[in-house]
């Protein structure tokens, strides 16, 4: 009797087992960031969790340390995991396209955050409009220098689609003016120690600079520490683009000029919600914007009560 019972117990235990290893059959939704060093990714991760959370949807994140070769075998292991949606934040907009096109042959569609891929078939693009960002820290330079200066910009990746747009229109605001100079042009990879030293260069080989326009955050912080050791905080004035709480802070300090700020949050929350709308064979639109702001010391507290 007592081995009956015994071998009752472990098939019960082995059933039970099985039960408990039921496959998870929730939606999955995978998530490729370029990086997540950057407090901007940080806080569009966190809101995409937190909204696939609401959805009861599995969302798988993956980051590359803004390596496109990380990139591209990130992409290709979510969809060996089967993802039923790709929502991907391309490090380069071109580089990107054999994964984008990958997908599109395997058949799971294609969403693109903050940072268009120029290539490949993608459902939507979420994200700012960038050109009009890039306008707004040209316009706001120019109001401040009268319409006459020299100017110099700290780019970011050299082919990130997103940082190209704001680059596009602040030279689109800046060629209104034809008082207005751009001396140099120069990469610092989203990089607060790279930006330090190409914004030393700068000063060295530009001292007639009147304005630098960093392309994002991280940059922006970079040389604004360089601009205050060198005591030319006050001559020369300082622009980002991204309003991280760093940088809004440094706007209340009157250490940083302007920002133009993005809104990280909505871009990671309406992109897990389109994702979920193409998985159920929704319709999304093409272009779902999220606003850009110019923060100053005017509204570095309200800005986001609007928007």
């Amino acid at each position: 009797m007592r081995k009956l019972i015994v071998a009752v117990l472990v098939v019960a235990g082995i059933l039970c087992v099985g039960c408990s290893s039921e496959k998870d059959t929730r939606m999955v939704i995978g998530l490729s960031l370029s990086s997540m060093k950057d407090p901007f990714l940080l806080t569009l991760k966190q809101a995409a969790e937190e909204t696939a959370e609401e959805h009861n949807v599995r969302l798988v994140v993956t980051e590359s340390q803004a390596n496109l070769a990380k990139q591209i075998n990130a992409v290709e292991d979510l969809m060996q995991r089967g993802v039923d949606v790709l929502v991907l934040n391309p490090i380069d907009a071109k580089g990107i396209i054999p994964a984008v096109e990958a997908a599109n042959e395997a058949g799971i569609p294609v969403l693109i955050v903050d940072t268009d891929a120029l290539g490949g078939v993608k459902k939507s693009f979420i994200g700012s409009d960038n050109v009009a960002g890039g306008r707004l820290a040209g316009e706001f330079i120019i109001e401040k220098l009268g319409g006459k200066g020299n100017v110099a910009i700290l780019d970011d990746v050299p082919g990130k689609a997103a940082i190209m747009d704001r680059i596009a229109g602040f030279k689109e605001a800046m060629e209104q003016e034809s008082g207005i100079n751009i001396v140099s042009v120069q990469p610092a990879y989203g990089r607060r120690d790279m930006a330090i030293s190409v914004t030393e260069n700068l000063l060295q080989a530009h001292p007639e600079i009147d304005a630098i326009f960093s392309t994002c955050d991280e940059m922006a912080m970079g040389a604004m520490d360089v601009l205050i050791a060198s005591g030319l905080k006050d001559k020369i004035l300082l622009v980002g683009f991204d309003a991280s709480e760093e940088a809004r802070q440094a706007i209340r300090e009157n250490k940083l000029d302007a920002d133009v700020a993005q809104f990280p949050d909505k871009m990671g929350r309406l992109s897990v919600e389109a994702a979920v709308k193409v998985a159920n064979g929704e319709r999304v639109e093409m272009y779902i914007p999220t606003p850009v702001v110019l923060v100053t010391g005017e509204n570095v507290d309200t800005f986001r009560e609007n928007n």
